[in-house]
């Protein structure tokens, strides 16, 4: 049974996690033109590992070392959230109680968002929408999940991001008391192991990664939907993989 950590310290994970996304008053990023991915590191001395970093994200996951590492535990058991548009991306911060244990140590949910197209590659291969699952330990250490949605089915969980989309950032809305993040997640519970960092400024390393082997379904108009909040796409290219181990 995993430990649930003391509200004193989520909420200390919580300002740890704000401060650090948005460090560096002067870095207006995007993901296009003069201030989109390739220029992210000259923008605020604050982007600096964003490129010159050696262990960012995202990466393509082909040739990964097949390892036996067992499925990861995951504890989604509490639904709801605020649904809103970050002005990167349209996230979900979630209430407390969803949790994962990663080696023996807890991790708590703290937001998922979503990617479209997804980030992480397969074999050079890119997926329509990309969900990360942004979680952290009571020292502010973080672990994202990565799961991958393909067209077909529609996905109760995305429906119900997708008919509260928020009309502006400012505007949010809720998500339903019945529907959680567990609706999002793959059965099988198989993933990709690395290092890497975050995926948008300020690329900060040190992130534990997670990128399930299984893909989720999202029906053509889910998928439609989602892809007109983005402005033509909210996906980090792919980056080195250079020495790190990469696990499955």
């Amino acid at each position: 049974m995993l430990r649930r950590l003391p509200l004193t310290c989520l909420m200390i994970v919580l300002l740890t996690i704000a401060s650090e996304a948005s460090s560096g008053a002067g870095g207006h990023w995007s993901y296009s033109g003069p201030t989109g991915p390739e220029q992210w590191g000259e923008l605020d001395p604050a982007f600096v590992r964003c490129s010159d970093g050696r262990n960012q994200s995202p990466i393509d996951l082909a040739d990964a070392t097949v390892a036996g590492l067992g499925p990861v535990q995951i504890d989604y058991a509490v639904a709801g959230g605020r649904v809103f548009d970050s002005g990167h991306a349209v996230q979900v911060d979630t209430p407390p109680g969803n949790r994962l244990l990663i080696d023996g140590r807890e991790f708590v949910l703290l937001q998922y968002h979503l990617h479209l197209p997804g980030e992480h590659l397969r074999g050079g291969e890119s997926y329509p929408l990309e969900v990360h699952f942004v979680h952290a330990d009571a020292e502010g250490q973080l672990a994202v999940l990565g799961v991958h949605f393909v067209e077909g089915e529609p996905n109760t969980g995305l429906e119900a991001i997708v008919a509260r989309l928020p009309a502006a950032p400012d505007a949010p809305a809720w998500m339903p008391e019945d529907v959680g993040p567990a609706a999002l997640l793959p059965d099988a519970r198989t993933a990709f192991r690395y290092n890497g960092s975050l995926t948008t400024p300020p690329c900060s390393e040190g992130v534990r990664w997670f990128v399930f082997d299984t893909a989720m379904t999202a029906s053509s108009q889910q998928l439609g939907r989602l892809r007109a909040t983005t402005a033509g796409g909210n996906n980090r290219p792919p980056q080195p993989l250079y020495a790190r181990p990469l696990l499955r």
